[in-house]
């Protein structure tokens, strides 16, 4: 599996793309900053270039790596399955399971490393260009951004297993935002008239995001288990049975 680690690496690293994604992340963080920057000055009574309301405005926006998680999971997938080389590894005599086991290191890895190199330069840019509003909202914003990235960290777990378990990626893509996006929105409704679907509906990521205060790690805990354990396990068992 070692060997299958290092060919994925070596895949990333000669593609453009693999550098051009933080860089257009960065480039769109530092647009908006310098955007309210120069806005507040430009105007004493702009109420919005403080650190206060920029936390507590970003708190809102985990919406966006939600819904992009499934096309970075896509891209560091790669064409295995348009291309055979699934098939054509498990020919060499490569194990299914270090194959899956495999990809899933790679894309936690790649995820993982991408976050600090967006999230500090954000804070930096943050910190630097507005108006500071006090300490505790950095905390604040610190211990929820933490809070999310667990939930996340399941929403990842489960993006991965359906690109596993769907070859198609349009089919692939549609399964995601269907059970993230739209079975969440109808637990919401559901909530909203039955209390006792509140429970369900917290764990989505969705309710935290739309309620973006830390509901209580028990939450984040519990989502991160149950979408990993239950992603490896399902994504693993398709992919071994499935026809490549």
């Amino acid at each position: 599996m070692i060997n299958y680690l290092k060919s994925e690496h070596y895949r990333l690293m000669r593609q453009k793309a693999t550098f051009l994604i933080p860089a257009l992340l960065l480039g769109f963080v530092y647009s908006a900053l310098g955007l309210t920057y120069f806005s507040g000055r430009g105007n004493p009574d702009f109420p919005y270039n403080n650190t206060a309301f920029i936390y507590l405005s970003t708190r809102f926006s985990f919406a966006i790596p939600l819904a992009a998680l499934p096309f970075l999971v896509n891209y560091l997938f790669g064409s295995e399955f348009e291309n055979g080389t699934f098939k054509n590894s498990v020919s060499y005599g490569i194990h299914r399971w270090q194959l899956f086991l495999g990809k899933l290191v790679v894309i936690l890895i790649a995820t993982a490393l991408l976050i600090p190199i967006v999230f500090i330069p954000y804070i930096i840019g943050v910190e630097w260009l507005m108006e500071n509003s006090g300490l505790n909202y950095l905390i604040e914003f610190l211990t929820f951004s933490s809070y999310m990235s667990l939930i996340l960290a399941g929403a990842l777990f489960l993006a991965i297993a359906l690109r596993f378990l769907l070859q198609h990626t349009g089919a692939y893509l549609g399964v995601y935002f269907l059970l993230m996006f739209g079975v969440a929105n109808v637990f919401g409704v559901l909530a909203n008239l039955f209390p006792a679907f509140e429970l369900p509906f917290r764990l989505f990521p969705l309710y935290h995001i739309l309620t973006p205060v830390v509901h209580g790690w028990d939450y984040a805990i519990a989502i991160f288990l149950i979408y990993g354990t239950l992603s490896v396990l399902i994504g693993l068992r398709s992919f071994t049975r499935s026809d490549l």
